[in-house]
C-alpha cells in the first residue's frame, strides 16, 4: 500500500481514538457496562498505542517498521474478532434477533464504529510496505485526514441516520381492496404494545413509543409514527417502554410524556400530525369526570323527585341525559328496591343537558327494571330498557324515548343474558341454554330474526363475550379451549356467519378479537397484555 496506505491507516486509528474519547465523555449517552463495552474501549486503547508508535519519533524516522507491522497485524485480527462478536444487533431494530429486546444506544453503535475503524486502520498499517528510499518521504496531511474524517463523520451520523427524532410515515390513501390473506405481526424491536383498537382499515396498535395502523386484510402498514427511544436521548435505557403515554379518542391518537401536554397528536385515519394545542390525558380525564358530575346535577335539577320516590343518577347517551325514577314504599336510602313482590312506579326520563329541560318520559309498573347504554357497533346508539317481570327488552331512541329496536318474541322469549350489539342496525343477543350451552341470535331492526347459531360443544361460561367482534355479515366469538381462563389462555375462535353457518378459525392464545368489513384478527397476548396480531383469514 505504500506511504498513502500508511497515512490512511494512521488517520483511521486517529479517528477511532477521537470517537472513543467522545463516546466516553460524561454528557454522551451511555454505551452500557457489559464486557463488550470494555472490549471496545480496550481495542481503542490498543489503537492509541499503535498510533503513538507509528507517529512517534521512531515511527517518523522510519525505525521499527517491521515491529509496528507485526503489532498492527495482531491488532487488526483482534479488532476484527471483537467487531464480529460485539456487533450491536440489540441496538438496531433492523438487526435485532426475533426473540430479543431492542435497547437502542447511539454510544454502543459509535463504539462499534471505533472497533471497526481500528481493524481497518491496523490492517492498512500491517500491509504498508517499507519506504522506497533510505529516508522516509515527507508526509502530506491529506492521508491522515482521508482516514480520520470518515470515522468522525460516521460517528456524527449515527444519531440522525439510525436514531431519528421521529419515524413518521403518512397514509398515501386507503389500502387497495383485495381478499384477506393469512398474516402475523409482532411489534418492531419487541417494543411494548399498550393497546390494540379497531382502526379505519384494520388494527390500530398503540405502542410504548408511538402507534402503527395496519391494513386488516393484508397486514401491511398504513401509517406509522414512533418517537425516539429514551435510551437515545437524555432519558436513559431504564425508562424504555414507560416514557410515553399513548391513547386514542375522538378520531385522534395522542402521544405525550407522562402527564404532560401531548408531544404529538395524529389523525387516526391518515397518521398526519395535527396542528394546535391539545390537553393532556389527565386533563381529558378530569374534564370527563367533571362532565359526568355536571350531567348528574343537571338531570337531578330537571327531574322532580315526589315524596316516596328516588332518582337514580343520569347517564349521557348520544348527547342526552337518561336516568330512572322509582316510586314505592320499598326503597332504602340508596334507592334500592329491597322488598320483593312490591310493584313500583318507574319512569325513564331523558333530559337535554344544554337546556336542562326534560325531553321525554316513559312510565310503567314493575319490580326489577334496568336500562343499559349499549355501545353502537354499526348504527346509532340506543338505550336498552328491561322493564322487569320477564318483559322483553326494548331499544329506545335516546333523543325521543321512542321504541326503535324491538327484541324478537320467538324462543327464547326471555331477556338475553348478554348483548353483543344493540343499535339502529340490529341486535345480536346471547342466551345460556338449559344444558349450559350457548345460543346466539341476530335480528334486524324490525325485529325479524336473521340468523340463529348454537355452536356445538361451546359452553356459555366458556365464551369470552367481552372479546367478541361483530361485523355486518358475521360474529367472531372466542371460546376458551380447555380449563384455562386467564388472559392469553388458548381460545377457539368461531365465525358465526349469516345463515347459521359456524366456521372454526382455530385455536389462538388471544386476549381479544377485532374485526371489520373484510378482515378479522386475533390479538395475541398473555397476562401482561397484547404481544402481537394474527389474521383469522383462511
Amino acid at each position: 500500500m505504500g506511504e498513502a496506505g500508511r497515512s490512511a491507516g494512521a488517520g483511521l486509528l486517529a479517528g477511532a481514538v477521537a470517537l472513543a474519547v467522545l463516546t466516553a465523555l460524561p454528557w454522551s449517552d451511555r454505551a452500557g457496562t457489559g464486557w463488550e463495552v470494555w472490549a471496545g474501549f480496550g481495542v481503542a486503547a490498543g489503537a492509541c498505542l499503535l498510533l503513538f508508535h507509528t507517529c512517534g519519533p521512531r515511527g517518523r524516522a522510519g525505525q521499527g517498521r517491521a515491529g509496528v507491522r507485526r503489532w498492527a497485524g495482531a491488532l487488526a485480527l483482534l479488532a476484527a474478532a471483537v467487531a464480529a462478536v460485539t456487533f450491536p444487533a440489540d441496538s438496531l431494530e433492523a438487526f435485532a434477533p426475533a426473540e430479543g429486546l431492542v435497547v437502542p444506544s447511539r454510544a454502543a453503535v459509535r463504539l462499534w464504529v471505533c472497533v471497526a475503524a481500528t481493524a481497518l486502520g491496523a490492517l492498512f498499517l500491517a500491509l504498508a510496505g517499507a519506504p522506497a528510499g533510505p529516508r522516509p518521504p515527507r508526509r502530506s496531511p491529506a492521508g491522515p485526514l482521508a482516514g480520520a474524517l470518515p470515522v468522525l463523520v460516521a460517528g456524527a451520523l449515527v444519531g440522525p441516520a439510525l436514531f431519528p427524532a421521529e419515524r413518521h410515515t403518512v397514509a398515501a390513501g386507503a389500502p387497495p381492496a383485495g381478499d384477506a390473506v393469512a398474516w402475523e405481526w409482532e411489534p418492531p424491536g419487541r417494543v411494548a404494545v399498550r393497546e390494540v383498537l379497531s382502526g379505519p382499515y384494520g388494527p390500530l396498535v398503540l405502542l410504548g413509543d408511538g402507534a402503527v395502523a395496519l391494513d386488516g386484510a393484508s397486514g401491511g402498514t398504513v401509517w406509522t409514527y414512533r418517537r425516539p427511544h429514551p435510551g437515545t436521548g437524555g432519558g436513559g435505557v431504564g425508562s424504555w417502554g414507560d416514557a410515553m403515554e399513548v391513547w386514542s379518542g375522538g378520531g385522534r391518537v395522542h402521544l405525550a410524556e407522562r402527564s404532560e401536554e401531548p408531544a404529538a397528536v395524529l389523525d387516526a385515519v391518515t397518521g398526519a400530525r395535527l396542528a394546535g394545542r391539545f390537553p393532556g390525558r389527565e386533563a381529558v380525564r378530569a374534564a370527563a369526570e367533571e362532565r359526568l358530575e355536571e350531567g348528574r346535577r343537571i338531570w337531578r335539577r330537571a327531574v322532580e323527585e315526589p315524596p316516596g320516590c328516588h332518582r337514580g343518577p343520569g347517564r349521557e347517551v348520544a348527547g342526552v341525559l337518561v336516568g330512572l325514577v322509582g316510586c314505592a314504599d320499598g326503597f332504602d336510602d340508596l334507592g334500592v328496591l329491597v322488598v320483593d313482590g312490591v310493584r313500583a312506579r318507574f319512569s325513564l326520563v331523558g333530559v337535554d343537558p344544554d337546556r336542562g329541560r326534560e325531553l321525554w318520559r316513559r312510565e310503567w309498573e314493575g319490580s326489577r327494571p334496568s336500562f343499559t347504554p349499549v355501545a353502537a357497533v354499526q348504527g346509532d346508539p340506543l338505550v336498552v330498557l328491561e322493564a322487569g317481570d320477564g318483559e322483553p327488552p326494548v331499544g329506545l331512541d335516546p333523543a325521543t324515548g321512542e321504541e326503535v329496536l324491538p327484541f324478537p318474541g320467538e324462543e327464547p322469549s326471555r331477556p338475553p343474558d348478554a348483548l353483543l350489539q344493540a343499535d339502529t342496525a340490529g341486535l345480536v343477543a346471547v342466551f345460556e341454554t338449559g344444558d349450559g350451552g350457548l345460543l346466539v341470535r341476530r335480528s334486524a331492526p324490525d325485529g325479524g330474526i336473521v340468523s340463529r347459531w348454537r355452536p356445538e360443544g361451546a359452553a356459555f361460561d366458556g365464551a369470552v363475550l367481552a372479546a367478541a367482534a361483530v361485523t355486518p355479515d358475521a360474529v367472531f366469538l372466542p371460546v376458551y379451549e380447555g380449563g384455562g381462563r386467564e388472559p392469553g389462555a388458548p381460545v377457539r375462535v368461531l365465525r358465526l356467519a349469516d345463515g347459521g353457518a359456524v366456521d372454526d378459525l382455530g385455536v389462538h392464545p388471544a386476549v381479544d378479537v377485532l374485526a371489520g368489513p373484510g378482515w378479522a384478527v386475533a390479538v395475541l397476548g398473555d397476562g401482561y397484555g397484547p404481544t402481537g396480531l394474527r389474521s383469522l383469514a383462511g
